[in-house]
């Protein structure tokens, strides 16, 4: 039987095998591509379909796990209120306003929860220009003055001399050539509390519970600032990775069964015809955005056409805790939608301890680094990547 086996194989056959070996593979190696892509593929069809019939339930699950953790809307509404007769009580007077903000001035009182204060002195007022109406009586007049200073910053200069013989001013201030200057360290050593410390900007409570800062009121938009005005609501959040941020939140909370189903929601949805939100587009995205944005409207195209990466700001309370090696710029940290969605999943079968579908989710994020799905093309996306994927292994 083997000889007739090899004897029905002709010369010519054999040397056509061998001249196409190389194609062969190169052809089976874009087929298996193809077909592990399809794979993919039919799962978010599936998961979408199932996530379409039931999230509603979903969403209410969610909600009422909220409830549980963060507190009910009325329980939130009434953390919210507590602070707000706080300032209102606070600013019974002409001299200091406060502006509570932070987790817990928002409602939220959970481990990690902060509480931020802003006393704004309304003795003195901010003017841009020299060309400003600086007429203001009872007030300080401080001329900003950002020449030799870092973007984003400003010296505050004294406008009118006569002022530096107000006691408390004479403390905060240095003259610098024939100008005198508010100086900052100054003005918060000046207030600093027995118990507090200086952090930054700020006058802080150790362990980042609570930060306060001594501000001066400018009531106009200065230039810098232009922009905000009419800033195309487009280039804000969508909806993707404040989704996966959820689950982040679900993981934390070891809600891993709830994380499981965002993130498959979140996968069915990162589509090829998604377009990165935040770089130049080309002529096809520019068109199929306008299309759509004509059809259902610029809020409706931002959330179900545009993506963006998943965010984490210091101090990475939403970070699962096997992440925080992963390169930092600053303090943030970016990962690609697709690449941290795989990871999540693949933490949370960790935890479940289901081994295959570990090395499922593995599969699926070798072959989107390898494909550099979702993935913008530069090098900290791609070390980035790179770096998850080195973390999952050692959970095999």
């Amino acid at each position: 039987m083997k000889n007739q086996s090899l004897s029905s194989i002709s010369p010519d056959k054999t040397y056509l095998q061998a001249t196409n070996s190389l194609e062969k593979q190169t052809v089976f190696k874009k087929a298996k591509r193809e077909v592990e892509r399809n794979l993919i593929n039919s799962r978010n069809t599936r998961f979408a379909a199932n996530m379409s019939q039931t999230l509603e339930d979903l969403s209410l699950q969610f909600y009422q796990v909220l409830c549980n953790i963060v507190g009910s809307k009325d329980v939130v509404k009434s953390r919210r209120n507590l602070f707000t007769v706080m300032d209102f009580t606070f600013n019974d007077n002409e001299h200091v306003t406060t502006i509570s903000s932070g987790s817990k001035a928002e409602g939220i009182d959970i481990k990690g929860s902060d509480y931020d204060q802003m006393v704004v002195y309304e003795a003195f007022r901010v003017f841009e220009s020299i060309n400003d109406e600086i007429y203001l009586p009872r007030k300080v007049p401080l001329l900003m003055d950002t020449n030799g200073t870092k973007l984003g910053f400003t010296k505050l200069k004294l406008f009118t001399k006569s002022h530096k013989k107000i006691s408390e001013i004479s403390e905060w201030s240095y003259t610098l050539g024939q100008d005198t200057y508010i100086s900052s360290q100054l003005v918060k050593e000046y207030f600093l509390p027995p118990w507090t410390q200086i952090h930054g900007p700020c006058a802080a409570v150790p362990g980042d519970i609570y930060d306060c800062a001594m501000t001066y009121r400018c009531n106009e938009w200065i230039a810098p600032a232009q922009q905000w005005i009419a800033r195309p609501r487009y280039t804000w959040p969508n909806a993707l990775s404040n989704w996966l941020l959820l689950a982040s939140f679900m993981y934390q909370h070891k809600r891993f069964l709830e994380c499981i189903d965002i993130i498959n929601h979140c996968v069915s949805q990162c589509t090829p015809d998604k377009i990165y939100s935040f770089f130049k587009k080309n002529v096809e995205e520019q068109t199929a955005f306008q299309k759509m944005k004509k059809t259902v409207g610029l809020i409706l195209t931002c959330k179900h056409l545009m993506y963006q990466d998943v965010h984490f700001f210091h101090p990475f309370q939403l970070l699962p805790t096997e992440l925080t090696t992963l390169p930092k710029s600053i303090f943030i940290v970016i990962i690609p939608p697709v690449v941290y969605s795989n990871v999540l999943l693949f933490l949370c079968f960790h935890h479940l301890r289901d081994g295959r579908g570990k090395l499922n989710t593995l599969r699926d994020l070798e072959l989107t680094i390898r494909e550099m799905y979702f993935i913008f093309r530069c090098a900290d996306h791609f070390k980035t990547s790179k770096r998850c994927l080195d973390i999952v292994k050692t959970l095999i």
